[in-house]
């Protein structure tokens, strides 16, 4: 995708746009400051910057579990025949 336009181990934040941050909201906040070259606590300030309160990645995770459980149980009732309903 795009570069970046902060230099690693800068620690500037300003440049960090929220299309950057929307590259990595996949991944957990410890490992995307990693990659950024910020620590974890200007990960954070760059996200209130941007109005995020709390980096999404537990909440992505948890939809999706969710989102995986429904899936197969629906493809188990449409295997099953519906479960026997009369």
């Amino acid at each position: 995708m795009g570069t970046l336009a902060v230099p690693a181990g800068s620690g500037s934040t300003e440049a960090i746009s929220a299309e950057v941050l929307k590259q990595y909201l996949h991944l957990p906040a410890k490992e995307v400051a990693k990659r950024l070259g910020l620590c974890l606590t200007s990960l954070k300030k760059v996200c209130r910057q941007h109005g995020m309160t709390r980096w999404p990645y537990r909440k992505l995770r948890s939809i999706e579990k969710k989102l995986e459980s429904l899936k197969s149980s629906a493809e188990e009732q449409a295997e099953g025949g519906g479960g026997g309903g009369g």
